[in-house]
């Protein structure tokens, strides 16, 4: 790798080949995801900056980067793309206000199992968003929906990061998840869009070092991550996510084992968690009235509208403006289940025996 041989005209050759090929050809033949937080801006373009800079490598050495050979954001993309004078800007989602929190599982108190885990991700590889609550104790007043956060593990070794995801409902008081009696708990919905094994979580002693911060220990789920430390922390997650990746791609070579198929059919999942349903979900916001397609639904927050896909993923449904719905969790939710099924032009039909709602 020699990053330092990119120039700007490599870049430029590859911000070409991105417009000739399209953003999802692109990034398709070359192995990333959709840029997560920040843009290069050329000529009132955003473009992918990790993947125009992995590509621009090839034309300055004959060899592509593939995305978990770097790091993306200020670890190493931004600063190289700045050098030559290009403008890398924070994605418009985390360029608000939204914070960042940590939240906590420690497996020796919370039994995790890991079919229920796999079970989440192969809903969300049939183009589901899958919401799931979690309980939350510092800055319960204070997360608000579209909130990052981040899973860290405790207790028993490794720790480390093992999840992220973004807050999708309102904090709500409910019992404790121990079923302790006269301590209630404050939950947060959220939309999970990573994870690894807990043995292969992001250790964080790096980042503790680089970025002190109180978040990477704090004894309760609910910390803030600051501004430096979050962005830090972002970078490393996309990285680590994309080399567990690799490393699950490079198992499919191993002799086929229970084991191997429950890490294939979780690796193939998370891969279509991050770099397909998030686009997906843009191009049907950006291209449809934002409410619940459901007749008489009256859902119009945006931040609990899904992509639903009229001909599921799993069955080779595309991710397709023709092929999209945007639907509420609950509808969403139905659909997927087989409850309810789309028979065209805004109509619905429910199975029998269902009851409506």
């Amino acid at each position: 790798m020699d990053l330092k041989a990119i120039s700007v005209e490599d870049v430029r050759r590859a911000i070409a080949l991105h417009d000739e090929l399209g953003q999802e050809g692109f990034l398709r033949r070359y192995g990333f995801g959709p840029s997560r937080s920040y843009g290069l801006v050329v000529d009132g373009r955003t473009y992918p900056s990790k993947a125009i800079v992995g590509v621009a490598h090839e034309f300055a050495t004959g060899s592509p980067l593939a995305s978990a050979e770097f790091n993306g954001g200020r670890g190493q993309t931004v600063p190289v793309l700045e050098s030559l004078g290009f403008v890398v800007v924070t994605d418009s989602v985390r360029a608000s206000d939204e914070q960042a929190y940590m939240l906590l599982w420690n497996p020796e108190n919370y039994i995790w199992p890991d079919d229920d885990r796999l079970g989440i991700l192969a809903e969300t590889m049939s183009g589901s968003t899958y919401m799931e609550r979690w309980s939350i104790y510092a800055n319960s007043t204070k997360v608000r929906i579209g909130d990052r956060i981040f899973l860290r593990k405790t207790g028993l070794q490794p720790r480390g990061i093992v999840a992220s995801g973004i807050v999708s409902g309102a904090p709500v008081a409910d019992a404790h998840w121990a079923d302790i009696e006269g301590r209630p708990t404050t939950y947060v919905d959220i939309d999970w869009d990573a994870m690894v094994e807990p043995e292969d979580v992001l250790d964080l002693s790096d980042l503790a070092e680089e970025h002190p911060s109180s978040a990477w220990a704090a004894p309760g789920g609910g910390a803030r991550i600051p501004g430096e430390a979050r962005e830090a922390l972002e970078s490393a997650w996309d990285s680590h996510v994309d080399e567990v990746l690799s490393r699950y791609r490079a198992n499919t070579e191993s002799e086929p084992s229970h084991e191997h198929e429950i890490r294939l059919r979780y690796g193939h999942a998370v891969v279509k968690i991050r770099r397909h349903q998030r686009e997906f979900r843009k191009l049907l916001l950006n291209e449809l009235l934002h409410e619940c397609e459901f007749p008489g639904c009256g859902i119009t927050s945006v931040e609990v509208l899904d992509a639903a896909h009229i001909v599921p993923d799993a069955e080779g449904g595309q991710a397709t403006l023709d092929n999209g719905l945007l639907l509420c969790a609950n509808h969403h939710r139905a659909m997927d289940k087989k409850l309810i099924r789309y028979v065209g032009d805004g109509e619905f039909k429910w199975a029998d025996g269902v009851v409506p709602f």
